[in-house]
């Protein structure tokens, strides 16, 4: 994996072989657009998700969108991020910098994800924000940014 050899073994990456399994159920089955909401990160995470995590470029078959904590801090330095980012192409956004939670609206044509953020958790007027959107199109796997 490169310079990053870390793995969150209660996540994907502890059951690589159910995943494959899940993830090819879905693309034999062809679900209109599956999304995996997830959390317990304690960051946030905007991935698309092929058959397999092998390097090899397979289409995406799903998205998943994964929140962060409102108050408890990140273990996961901003740089790491990073790092994370570039050596797994199919993670599309990550951002441990802050606490928050995700707000999502469906319609029959697509998922929007608002990732918002607190200015501040120790103050109970603190500002939150919008740090980044994401679209999930009906039938079209894979999260696309919303300017």
């Amino acid at each position: 994996m490169g310079e990053i050899d870390t793995f969150w073994t209660d996540a994907w990456d502890g059951y690589p072989a159910a995943r494959e399994r899940l993830l090819q159920a879905i693309a034999e089955r062809r679900p209109a657009n599956p999304v995996f909401m997830s959390g317990d990160a304690h960051m946030f995470w905007v991935s698309e998700l092929p058959i397999r995590f092998d390097g090899s470029a397979l289409p995406a078959v799903a998205s998943e969108i994964c929140g962060t904590s409102i108050t408890s801090r990140s273990l996961v330095e901003p740089w790491y991020i990073g790092a994370l980012l570039s050596e797994n192409p199919h993670i599309r956004f990550g951002h441990s910098a802050h606490r928050g939670y995700t707000r999502i609206e469906l319609t029959p044509g697509v998922l929007r994800a608002d990732l918002r953020i607190m200015e501040s958790v120790a103050r109970r007027d603190a500002a939150c924000r919008t740090l980044a959107s994401f679209a999930i199109e009906d039938g079209r796997p894979g999260p696309e940014p919303i300017a």
